[in-house]
């Protein structure tokens, strides 16, 4: 009788163990590479855009010359034209194949054209190459933001576009502190400033790559991120 008990118990015991629940996996704790080098490209390229534009009213009004307008239609026709270009922008990004070069374009065309605000002479100008500027930002958004979300984690996505904003307006503080240096110590003029800001926006082309693929696994994307001109992971 006993002998039956415990083989019966056994059995009881063992039926358990079938039933019970597997552990679920481990979410991933690290973000992935893509998800840094965003972060530090973001730095970089605003650390080049907040040295320019804190100056741009006093270049276009002492500099320039220009009024009241002119100010009023360098930031209403800028963000107008990097709203309008974010909602095509945006669709396009819902190919994964497009993402990359529009990442590419957008940060290539703010790095060619911020610089050439320090060689003109009116202000019309430099409306003119503020609104190309901005509609490279409405170009490159969307898609680094699919892109980040793709490649990380659903756990640890808030973490990563945390971490992606905040290294952005650390750039943001940055650029001006240096500007202000720069015109303070008598390093440079108004148009010199606007000229380095060359220097980081070269950086942000030339990014330094990880060394291995991505440390997520995502199951919606794969690949590895050799360099800013190749954002786009194959799936």
């Amino acid at each position: 009788m006993n002998s039956r008990e415990s083989g019966l118990g056994a059995g009881d015991s063992t039926e358990r163990m079938k039933r019970a629940p597997s552990p679920e996996p481990r979410a991933p704790s690290r973000l992935p590479r893509q998800v840094k080098l965003f972060g530090w490209v973001s730095l970089l390229n605003d650390f080049a855009s907040e040295m320019i534009y804190p100056l741009l009213p006093a270049f276009i009004t002492g500099v320039l010359g220009g009024g009241a307008q002119a100010l009023g239609a360098l930031d209403g026709a800028a963000e107008f034209a990097a709203a309008f270009v974010k909602l095509g922008a945006g669709r396009l990004a819902d190919q994964a194949r497009l993402r990359g070069p529009m990442i590419v374009l957008g940060y290539f065309i703010a790095v060619v054209v911020r610089p050439v605000i320090a060689v003109t002479g009116a202000a019309w100008q430099v409306i003119g190459l503020r609104v190309v500027d901005r509609l490279g930002k409405g170009l490159r958004t969307p898609p680094r933001d699919a892109l980040i979300a793709d490649v990380t984690p659903q756990d640890l996505r808030g973490r990563a576009f945390g971490m992606q904003r905040g290294m952005d307006h650390a750039g943001a503080v940055l650029g001006p502190i240096l500007a202000w240096w720069l015109l303070a110590s008598g390093t440079a003029n108004v148009r010199a400033v606007i000229a380095w800001s060359i220097v980081p926006g070269v950086v942000v082309l030339h990014h330094p790559p990880p060394t291995s693929t991505i440390d997520h696994q995502s199951p919606r994307s794969s690949g590895s991120l050799p360099s800013i001109s190749s954002v786009c992971p194959t799936r």
